[in-house]
């Protein structure tokens, strides 16, 4: 079966929309809330450099199915009526996937707050209830601790 070059081009297009998207929406307000709690500066820069080959990647193996299609189309026909929306899925979950599991700076993050809580940790004692380590810090530092706003 033939596929044209157009289709070729419109999965690759539809793959980067769908990772654009994932990121603009999802991945990148997510990195600034974490980063927010962290107290440290979100910098789309620093997301750039530390993982820069994974979003890369996920457009490689977009490009790499689609030299499949051919293949794909021959034995199921019916695919090329939703290849498009496939391609976009692809692009949206790939990049999610790719990113949690190899990501470099959400990581980073993290381990920052796994720092910060480290350290939290010896000033209120171990693991208690979030109320228990609310008192205990005002009495450790002698604040006022206030709840964080669910959207702030």
């Amino acid at each position: 079966m033939h596929v044209s070059v157009w289709l070729h081009i419109q999965c690759i297009l539809m793959l980067c929309l769908g990772q654009a998207l994932q990121i603009l929406i999802v991945k990148i307000p997510s990195l600034k809330k974490k980063a927010r709690v962290a107290n440290v500066h979100y910098s789309f820069q620093e997301l750039w450099d530390e993982d820069w080959n994974l979003l890369v990647a996920t457009c490689v193996i977009g490009a790499s199915v689609t030299i499949g299609l051919t293949e794909l189309a021959a034995k199921w026909p019916g695919i090329l009526d939703l290849i498009r929306w496939l391609y976009w899925l692809l692009g949206a979950f790939g990049s999610s996937v790719v990113m949690s599991k190899w990501g470099t700076y959400e990581a980073k993050i993290m381990q920052l707050l796994d720092v910060k809580a480290n350290i939290a940790d010896t000033l209120t004692g171990g693991t208690k209830t979030v109320g228990e380590t609310i008192t205990s810090a005002k009495e450790q530092l002698n604040i006022n601790v206030a709840p964080t706003p669910k959207n702030p």
